[in-house]
C-alpha cells in the first residue's frame, strides 16, 4: 500500500483478515473456514525491497506462531 501509515495498513489487514474469516467454502465433507495472518510495517529510511520484505515476512511468521489469524507488526 502506498501513501499510508502503519495504523491504516493494520486497519486494512484487519479488515481483510475479518472478511476472510467470515467465508465458508463448501467442501465434500462440510465447510472450510478460512483464517489469515498478516505482517505489517511501513518502509523506513534506507530500506530496499529485500530489507523491507524480510522484516514484514518476520512479522508474518510471528503472527503465525502467536496462534495465527492475526495481524502482527512487532
Amino acid at each position: 500500500m502506498t501513501n499510508t501509515n502503519l495504523a491504516e495498513t493494520q486497519k486494512f489487514a484487519q479488515k481483510c483478515r475479518y472478511s476472510l474469516s467470515q467465508l465458508a467454502v463448501p467442501i465434500d465433507n462440510g465447510m472450510l473456514h478460512l483464517t489469515a495472518s498478516f505482517g505489517c510495517d511501513i518502509s523506513r529510511t534506507g530500506d530496499d525491497f529485500n530489507t523491507f520484505y524480510q522484516r514484514v515476512d518476520h512479522y508474518l511468521y510471528r503472527a503465525k506462531i502467536n496462534g495465527g489469524n492475526n495481524v502482527n507488526n512487532f
